[in-house]
């Protein structure tokens, strides 16, 4: 039986379709019964995804005494309590530098853009 996973923000197909294939994932975010989803299925989660924008009351972590870890999918973990979290045994894992390439391209990119005009040569460009 596949292991039970609470899943507190909304996650593009190509992050959550994968994690469906090898979990039984239950969508926090789309529920419209959050209390009763917690009830019936709290016992069961052992791990929690979020994203690094995310959240996360320890009121919620009190509904999931089964919980193992929380994984968040961004470079920090601000909306995690991790004090919470280290006294109760809780795994908390991120995914730090997963940006930095990303964000050096674009701050050079810009720096190009903007010291050789490009915006205001394509504008002229598209104007004819």
């Amino acid at each position: 039986m596949p292991t039970d996973i609470l899943v507190t923000a909304p996650l593009p197909p190509f992050l959550y379709d994968p994690l469906k294939t090898d979990y039984r994932c239950h969508d926090y975010v789309q529920s419209k019964d959050k209390t009763g989803l917690l009830a019936a299925e709290g016992a069961r989660i052992r791990g929690l995804v979020q994203g690094g924008g995310t959240v996360t009351p320890t009121e919620l972590l009190d509904a999931l005494p089964k919980l193992e870890i929380i994984s968040v999918f961004g470079v920090g973990y601000d909306g995690v309590p991790v004090a919470y979290c280290k006294k109760r045994g809780l795994k908390v894992t991120n995914t730090p530098d997963v940006l930095t390439d990303d964000v050096a391209d674009v701050a050079l990119g810009l720096i190009l853009m903007t010291g050789r005009g490009f915006v205001r040569l394509n504008r002229f460009a598209q104007a004819g």
